[in-house]
């Protein structure tokens, strides 16, 4: 009996959303700040107190907004974390109640606070660039439009502080910096950080409560549209423990029981370190059980292309969103805003020529849905 379709959605989709909203929407408030007071700046004389107002303006924003990724931030992370390990005990008993087994206790969740105590401590020293970097911007921005010359009309200081909001806009609070030199702005890495966080979570209180049950063999479910990192294990049967390789074990293959054989290849501790379970990952490990239906991996690079793609076009729906919060003039929010709509018909089209099915909160800046 097949177990039913894995649809290849991540366990901890939607309990990441919520802090992807909170952090993406501390970061609009303060992009409206900001581009408010620069927009003030711009019509005062330069080195008057209205400048210095709106300065002191923006450094109490990104004040507000640093303890509010410190309170509501952490805490929406902390509570994604704990949410998907209690998913991935409870899969565990669903697994072990379709075969026949009654599971014990659940188990101590040390390990779970433990990746919540990690989590909080990256995020905290990411936390720390909201301080600085809104007042930088501010302060380039108002220097570089006083040294412009004295009888211009307006026109070029507004160009030199709109590409600087549209700038800031588009790579948010660099918050971290990985060892390839890329900047990760504050939103996408507390999103990075989380998954990751969440991934392991799930992944060690499933397998905790196999192993409490005596159980020491998974398999990796087939999901569409995977990607490459991943392909490879799709369908393979891993071990738990350190226990023996090589072991070979009988299964079905298909809806009229077509009988087949399975072998075990490695250990699930060495899969994850090759890159399986990965932050965006979609596979899971299932309890493994001798004769069950086993599905086979098959390759899905016209789905993988496909999934890249949207992720590609609501990346540039986000971003030009952002650019509409912060535009100075009106002429530049309306051209915003059909850059968005431009943006939102490509994804229509995507997804009627594509398997790919759209996901509308994907395509918000500062809530979930």
């Amino acid at each position: 009996m097949p177990p039913p379709p894995d649809r290849g959605t991540q366990p901890h989709d939607r309990h990441i959303w919520p802090v992807r909203a909170t952090y993406a929407g501390i970061f609009r408030k303060l992009l409206a700040v900001l581009t408010d007071a620069v927009r003030l700046a711009l019509t005062a004389p330069p080195f008057s107190e209205v400048q210095r107002r709106e300065e002191y303006r923006v450094r109490s924003a990104a004040r507000r907004a640093h303890e509010a990724m410190g309170a509501m931030g952490i805490a929406a992370a902390q509570q994604a974390v704990l949410a998907t390990a209690e998913r991935g005990s409870e899969q565990a008993r669903i697994e072990l109640r379709r075969l026949g087994h009654d599971p014990l206790s659940p188990i101590d969740s040390r390990a779970t606070r433990l990746i919540q105590a990690e989590l909080a401590g990256r995020l905290q020293a990411a936390h720390l660039a909201v301080l600085r970097e809104p007042q930088d911007i501010y302060r380039r921005i108002i220097s570089q439009a006083t040294l412009l010359a004295p009888g211009d009309d307006g026109t070029r200081r507004l160009h030199v502080a709109q590409h600087a909001l549209n700038q800031f806009a588009d790579h948010g609070i660099t918050g971290f910096v990985d060892r390839s030199g890329r900047r990760w702005d504050i939103t996408a890495y507390t999103e990075m950080a989380t998954r990751t966080a969440a991934s392991r979570a799930y992944t060690d209180a499933h397998t905790e409560w196999l192993l409490a049950n005596g159980r020491t063999l998974v398999y990796i479910t087939d999901v569409p549209g995977e990607c490459e990192r991943c392909r490879p294990f799709e369908g393979r049967v891993l071990r738990l423990d350190n226990g023996p390789l090589g072991e070979t074990f009988p299964v079905t293959r298909d809806k009229a029981g077509t009988p087949d054989t399975v072998r075990v290849s490695g250990t699930l501790a060495a899969a994850r370190a090759a890159g399986l379970l990965h932050p965006n990952c979609r596979h899971r490990p299932i309890e493994f059980e001798p004769g069950m239906w086993l599905p086979a991996g098959q390759a899905d690079p016209e789905g993988e292309a496909a999934r890249a793609h949207l992720r590609y076009l609501e990346r540039g729906v986000r971003r030009w969103k952002l650019r509409e919060a912060a535009a100075l003039d009106d002429v530049t929010r309306k051209a915003a805003r059909r850059k968005v709509r431009a943006w939102q018909a490509a994804i229509r089209d995507h997804v009627a020529t594509s398997p790919v099915s759209r996901q509308p909160r994907r395509e918000q800046i500062d809530r979930a849905r």
